[in-house]
């Protein structure tokens, strides 16, 4: 079992999807909401909740034995093309605590997911794609080997797109630690709290930012090259009429077998209000997918919290959570490359 260390826990996505593959096993969260910290101890009642990520220190850290994996999706405001994309300059931007914790740590394995606006936003000196570019060289100077690609929930069979992006990093330098000592966590360069994002970018999967195998191990000994096993795989471009778009900025009319149509700003033939840009209804569900999603509910039930307590924090919670369907697509990834 892969000992997970979960950061921006959120209510448990990727926790969720990677213990599904009987293959990890969370051993501590790391998340600032209340709300959420909640539904995690109802579901992890043994596990471990930091609440701050910028607070994590090299001693709590230590008592959690040995960490193989450290997952997490940080905050996407900064970079989402929903949102004003400020990169570095918001507050928001906790990449930096993200790679703190990992050079903390040096885990052998490190797992990160955001939203595809991540591939495009500009660093501090206005490079397109040099905030990615930032978070590949951080890796690269640490030690780990990189690789990246698009997820969409579409691809793993939920009715929507939810593209994200997923990083999947592996320590290229050898050192050992048993279960049970912490003097080696920590490794090099710990003092280390801050992003370099800025310098040159590659998203594509090719160029010199995608062969991160030429960072210097900072005296570790360098062992063979390993990478993520089979290459991510994006949503099928056909199958994209046949779900929801919650990433779509204006309203198209649409037809197909799913009871698509075009939306406008006055309440739908079932007294729903539609909310215009977001390509969906007031209940979360579009009407893309309103008939395949009513054939198995039972009459009169409410496909949301509607009028139930913590109404606002549930759909906050489930906004920025990631699927785990996706997070375990990414965790068998993982695995088939440890056992070949």
């Amino acid at each position: 079992m892969l000992r997970t260390l979960d950061l921006f826990s959120g209510i448990g996505g990727f926790s969720v999807g990677l213990e599904q593959t009987n293959g990890f096993k969370t051993i501590a969260f790391c998340e600032i909401e209340p709300f959420c910290r909640a539904v995690l101890r109802k579901h992890w009642p043994n596990v471990p909740i930091f609440e701050d990520v910028k607070t994590l220190t090299l001693a709590e850290l230590s008592k959690l034995g040995r960490i193989d994996v450290i997952c997490g999706g940080f905050p996407c405001q900064p970079v989402s093309c929903a949102g004003k994309r400020k990169g570095s300059k918001d507050e928001r931007w906790l990449w930096p605590e993200f790679y703190r914790t990992v050079c903390l740590v040096r885990s052998e394995w490190v797992l990160v997911e955001n939203v595809p606006g991540l591939l495009s936003a500009r660093d501090d000196r206005g490079v397109k794609g040099g905030l990615f570019g930032g978070i590949l060289r951080d890796l690269a100077e640490s030690g780990y080997d990189a690789e990246w690609n698009i997820v969409s929930a579409a691809s793993v069979g939920a009715p929507h797109l939810r593209k994200r992006v997923f990083i999947v990093a592996h320590s290229i330098c050898s050192y050992n630690r048993s279960e049970n000592d912490s003097s080696e966590i920590g490794g090099q360069n710990t003092e280390r709290s801050t992003s370099r994002t800025s310098g040159p970018s590659d998203s594509s999967g090719s160029g010199p930012l995608a062969d991160s195998t030429s960072a210097r191990c900072d005296g570790w000994e360098r062992k063979e090259q390993l990478v993520c096993g089979p290459s991510l795989q994006t949503a099928r471009s056909d199958r994209c009429g046949e779900v929801s778009n919650s990433e779509c900025t204006i309203l198209e009319e649409r037809s197909g077998s799913a009871g698509e149509r075009a939306y406008s700003a006055t309440p739908g033939e079932d007294g729903r209000a539609a909310l215009g840009g977001l390509g969906g209804t007031s209940d979360g569900i579009s009407q893309g997918v309103h008939g395949p999603w009513g054939v198995d509910w039972e009459e009169g039930t409410p496909r949301l919290a509607t009028g139930q307590k913590n109404r606002a924090n549930r759909l906050k919670a489930l906004g920025n959570a990631i699927v785990p369907a996706c997070a375990e697509y990414v965790g068998r990834c993982v695995l088939n490359e440890i056992t070949r």
